[in-house]
């Protein structure tokens, strides 16, 4: 009975093994306010256990699960897909913090001349005529942890930025416009095939890094040709275009879902970039693909084929080979004469 026992735990942490991992992400965590995981596996339940006391359970919607803590204290979350665990996480729930009321999002639409300010006194520098629509959210960040602000607005394509703070600060704003063509603040449109022109504004200078979260109709990949890795984010850094580091998270029936990590907020497309041929950019803004002036060993105009020698070595072995072949003749024709006397 015994060797049958382990056997039988054997085969299903085997199985546990192999089951796939989940892309569970979430943000903070506080009483009374609840509480989101997001990228879970379609059909899976989520177990939460608040101070190791009676499991809650939550389905799996849209990639999703809420829970909503009473009290502060430790969270284990785990992830149940076809009755083995796929995963387990745990995180901290916090106090309330009662000196910061959550406003209601600001939600616009274009139209019109000159500017427009969103919520929380983010202002923004792009012509209202050019917002096509925009939502603001306000939230306090804490030093060294992620904050996430959820935006509803389907049109945005942004569903989610978690930004991470230097320090903490109450009543911080972040507003998402999408555009109706490239943004007035920039010199050039973006490379590629412009999918969406967005622009991020935050109401602080004290960001530590920040990652946007949106997606992709897959009607529109497929339209136009293009793969899920083929869309990337960049951001406009005042003079140009600049690849930032943009993953693939998921994909479902209507839509693939990417996140991007970024640094800083500005005016910022999400494009595809077919090939290294349709100027794609590297992180540091260089184009791909782009031979550099002034490389040692380049000629301009000749192109060296892998497992070709240079024209100057080829010319060098062909004087050698015939230096050779003369030495030959000459050693030849002494022996001749040798003989001869």
């Amino acid at each position: 009975m015994r060797i049958k026992t382990k056997a039988w735990l054997l085969a299903m942490l085997f199985l546990i093994s192999l089951a796939p991992a989940s892309a569970m992400t979430f943000g903070e965590a506080r009483v009374n306010t609840t509480f989101v995981v997001s990228g879970l596996h379609q059909g899976a339940v989520v177990q939460f256990v608040l101070n190791g006391g009676v499991p809650v359970f939550a389905a799996v919607e849209n990639g999703t699960a809420r829970y909503l803590p009473l009290l502060e204290g430790n969270l284990d979350i785990v992830v149940v897909l076809n009755d083995m665990v796929i995963e387990r996480n745990s995180t901290t729930v916090l106090p309330v913090l009662t000196i910061t009321p959550t406003p209601t999002a600001t939600t616009t639409t274009g139209g019109g001349g000159g500017g427009s300010t969103g919520g929380g006194g983010v202002v923004t520098s792009e012509p209202y005529a050019n917002i096509a629509k925009s939502e603001s959210h306000d939230k306090s960040l804490i030093a060294n942890t992620s904050v996430t602000y959820t935006f509803n607005v389907p049109e945005l394509g942004v569903y989610e930025i978690a930004v991470t703070g230097k320090e903490s600060e109450n009543d911080i704003a972040l507003r998402v416009e999408v555009l109706k063509g490239t943004s007035k603040l920039v010199k050039v449109q973006a490379t590629g095939i412009v999918y969406k022109n967005v622009n991020v504004w935050t109401g602080t200078k004290r960001m530590k890094e920040a990652l946007i979260r949106f997606r992709v109709e897959n009607s529109w990949l497929g339209s136009n040709s293009l793969a899920g890795s083929d869309i990337k984010m960049v951001r406009w850094d005042g003079s140009k275009w600049d690849q930032i580091e943009t993953t693939v998270l998921r994909s479902d029936s209507t839509y693939t879902y990417y996140e991007a990590k970024t640094f800083a907020f500005s005016s910022f497309a999400i494009t595809g970039l077919k090939d290294a041929s349709t100027a794609s950019l590297t992180p540091g803004g260089t184009q791909a693909g782009t031979p550099i002036s002034g490389t040692p060993g380049a000629t301009p105009g000749h192109v060296a084929t892998p497992g070709t020698a240079p024209p100057t070595t080829l010319f060098i072995v062909g004087v050698l080979i015939l230096i050779g072949i003369i030495a030959v003749v000459v050693i030849k024709r002494k022996e001749i004469f040798k003989k001869k006397e």
